[in-house]
């Protein structure tokens, strides 16, 4: 048996120098340690030299010296001695912050306890991460009451000075603009220290913390004497006791730097890597404190900016749930003739309005379709007419908006009072219908020889015609035959003249009273010739028609003819005093617009002032010949109708080219007679 011992001993001194754990086993009997393992050494700080001097009391003594509590440890091996049947299971606390766990229990031989059996276990990391998560709990704790920041920071300092109190901590902040540290939180470091780092510029060598808030990585300083990063600040180090730095960026989600976490010893110290893990965890416990601070000054911050437009803004807001009016600016009340919030609060919105739209809708059946088309697009624009408290009705524009709020959907009316644009669109429209009657004046100014000598000719010839049978009736020479062709080429005399007058009175009309109506283009064009061709022929002027037949648009009649007339009046002044003289006008249309195109034998339009063409009273005629406010008018005309009118740059010869809708039925005739076509097309292939 004793030689099955021997062979297992190998085997057992190789478990023990294997262990986690430092072991040590001590025979009282001869005051000797009996065996021990290299971990035991390794905790215990003790070389291979005093290892070879195996006295229980020195070994003790060696442990003793190592702890804070030198005197417990006394006590506590001088009782574990006397009571040595116990096992027992303490913790030690060392000069250098760490904490060892021993459990110690008897050594029998023979039923006889000689000594005991040691088990030494570091658990200094397993303390700290202790200490880290409670530190983490307790900031966690302080975030969810609302506690001021700066207290929530000095808890964090507090949890990790308290891991080991040769640490002293600092956290520094990070301005917004991503340049100066100011403390934090640092209660710690001496007065001066803090009020003279306080607004340090980050910067690549800047400190310890100047630098990793620059670099966005961990700087470590071992010993500040002798580091070009403290050259600037060593003194201060100095004066504050400090020998050694490490500085770890506090870093958001988004990877911005919030500002810096900072441990200081008085001596010179490198971290381990429990240290580094504590840093960074401090850092990380920071990190979410800073942020979520600076995401609630923001949210207040944006909330005040919110309520600052929404107060200050000069239309009325009004939001509305589904219990009714819940919020609303000072404007609202204002806008409606109510004394308070609260008496809007007691309304609904579109019961502020007269029982009819200016439209005659009923202002209810109108309502319920706005709010439909606000619930539907999420964004509906439309004029309404609205009625104070006072009695006083006004128009106005809104805009009504429709989201989802805290899970409830709401409507948000933006109502602004356009009773001073409407007086203005008024007045604009007032002073324009004179500028258009000026316009039409001054064309039929330019037009009244033609017109006067196209009225003449044909009443020269009723005159003639009525005097011949006047004096064949006196003659008693009437020819009841000659009398009816004589009758004939008089009625269709007079009717040449009625078609002239027709036109002018057509030109002549109001605007204001012109209705919209469904007309051929082709009527419109015959009409407007006939109080210009005469003057064209006066002055030899080729007249160039090509005119698409059934061209109808629905239209303002009079200020299309307009229209016409100022093209047509402006070619005739270009080409009048050339040797080549023709003035070309098309009409013709595809599936949803008429173009009229008006050319004239003219060179063209000087770039430099083709920009300028269409502005009122820009002209370049000569003094006394129009008014500058021709194609500015039918540029108007032709917006008002729904089109364009402009300039077409790159033809050989002045051309202005006018676009108008085709007539909703003919524009759907023509998109049916495009599908069959197409239809067709693709049969036959």
């Amino acid at each position: 048996m004793k030689s099955s011992m021997l062979n297992q001993l190998p085997l057992l001194q190789a478990s023990l120098n294997g262990s986690r754990d430092g072991i040590l086993v001590v025979d009282f009997r001869q005051n000797k340690a009996l065996d021990y393992n290299r971990r035991f050494l390794e905790i215990w700080n003790i070389d291979q030299e005093q290892s070879c001097v195996v006295e229980h009391e020195f070994l003790m003594a060696r442990i003793v010296e190592q702890t804070i509590e030198t005197e417990q440890l006394r006590t506590l091996t001088q009782s574990l001695c006397s009571r040595s049947r116990e096992e027992s299971l303490d913790r030690i606390e060392l000069k250098c912050h760490r904490f060892i766990e021993m459990h110690s229990s008897a050594s029998i031989i023979d039923d006889e306890v000689c000594g005991r059996v040691c088990f030494f276990r570091d658990i200094t990391a397993e303390i700290r991460q202790k200490s880290i998560e409670e530190a983490r709990t307790r900031t966690m704790t302080l975030i969810a009451m609302g506690a001021e920041l700066e207290q929530i920071l000095e808890s964090i300092v507090h949890g990790v000075e308290g891991i080991n109190p040769n640490m002293i901590c600092s956290i520094l902040l990070l301005d917004r603009g991503q340049t100066h540290l100011t403390v934090g939180s640092a209660p710690n470091l001496p007065k001066f220290y803090n009020q003279a780092i306080n607004g340090l510029k980050i910067g690549p060598e800047v400190g310890c913390c100047g630098a990793a808030a620059y670099s966005k990585k961990r700087v470590v300083v071992e010993n500040i004497m002798d580091n070009s990063f403290w050259t600037p600040y060593r003194p201060l180090a100095v004066a504050a006791g400090l020998s050694s730095c490490w500085s770890e960026p506090i870093i958001d989600p988004d990877r911005n730097v919030l500002g810096t976490f900072a441990i200081y010893h008085r001596f010179i110290h490198s971290p381990s890597e429990a240290d580094i893990i504590t840093i960074s965890e401090a850092a990380n416990i920071a990190a979410i404190a800073i942020h979520r601070k600076r995401v609630e000054e923001d949210i207040i911050s944006q909330e005040r900016r919110f309520r600052s437009l929404f107060e200050g803004s000069n239309d009325a807001i009004i939001l509305v749930g589904k219990d009714g009016v819940f919020d609303c600016n000072r404007r609202a009340p204002e806008m409606f003739g109510l004394s308070s919030k609260e008496e809007l609060f007691q309304s609904k919105v579109f019961e502020l309005s007269p029982d009819e739209q200016p439209d005659g809708q009923s202002s209810l059946l109108s309502s319920q379709y706005h709010l439909m088309q606000g619930y539907q697009e999420g964004n509906h624009q439309f004029e309404w007419s609205y009625r104070s408290a006072k009695g006083r009705e006004f128009p106005a524009e809104v805009i009504l908006k429709s989201y989802l709020f805290e899970g409830q959907r709401v409507l948000q009316f933006t109502i602004r009072d356009i009773s001073e644009r409407k007086s203005a669109e008024t007045a604009f429209n007032c002073q324009r219908e004179k500028l258009v009657a000026a316009s039409k004046l001054s064309s039929l100014v330019e037009m009244a020889g033609g017109i006067a000598h196209e009225i003449n000719n044909p009443l020269a010839i009723i005159i003639g015609q009525a005097s011949r049978i006047r004096r064949r009736y006196e003659r008693g020479l009437l020819d009841t035959e000659q009398l009816g062709d004589d009758l004939v080429r008089i009625e269709s005399t007079a009717q040449r003249i009625a078609k002239i007058v027709r036109g002018l009175r057509s030109f002549s009309r109001s605007s204001e009273k012109d209705p919209m109506e469904v007309t051929s283009v082709t009527d419109i064009i015959e009409d407007t010739l006939e109080l210009c061709q005469e003057k064209f022929r006066v002055h030899a002027i080729e007249l160039i028609l090509d005119v698409a037949p059934d061209i109808r648009l629905s239209c303002r009649r009079s200020q299309i003819a307009q229209l016409l007339m100022n093209l047509l009046s402006n070619a005739y002044d270009a080409v009048d005093d050339l040797s080549s003289k023709w003035i070309k006008l098309e009409a013709y249309a595809n599936e949803e617009w008429i173009t009229i195109e008006v050319s004239d034998s003219g060179e063209g339009i000087d770039p430099a002032i083709r920009e300028k063409i269409m502005q009122p009273f820009f002209t370049t005629k000569e003094e006394g010949r129009g008014t500058g406010l021709g194609l500015s008018i039918s540029q108007g005309i032709s917006e008002d109708h729904g089109g364009s009118l402009r300039l077409e740059p790159s033809a050989e010869h002045t051309t202005f080219i006018v676009r108008l809708p085709l007539f909703e039925e003919d524009r759907r005739q023509q998109e049916s007679t495009s599908m069959q076509l197409v239809s067709s097309n693709q049969l036959q292939a």
